[in-house]
């Protein structure tokens, strides 16, 4: 995160991912799974790390940087006494 301390204010500059799982039994079994994360790309479309390095290097990336937010979502559902 970044704290700008004149305003009191912060950002989210870099969530690598996330993930959240449930399952149980609710009118049969049912199951669900959200994902997302936020990536940070350079100006030559190369994913960058928090530092600003090229992944999994200690080149710098080059500027300006973007940043992409992704999510997905998956569910199931089984109703008892089917297959």
């Amino acid at each position: 995160m970044d704290v700008n301390a004149t305003t009191g204010q912060f950002e989210i500059t870099s969530i690598g991912a996330l993930g959240v799982g449930v399952s149980g039994n609710l009118f049969g079994w049912t199951s669900g799974t959200l994902v997302g994360g936020m990536v940070r790309i350079d100006a030559n479309g190369k994913v960058v790390d928090g530092l600003g390095n090229l992944t999994g290097t200690t080149t710098p990336g080059t500027t300006p940087f973007k940043s992409a937010f992704y999510a997905g979502i998956e569910g199931g559902f089984n109703m008892a006494g089917g297959p």
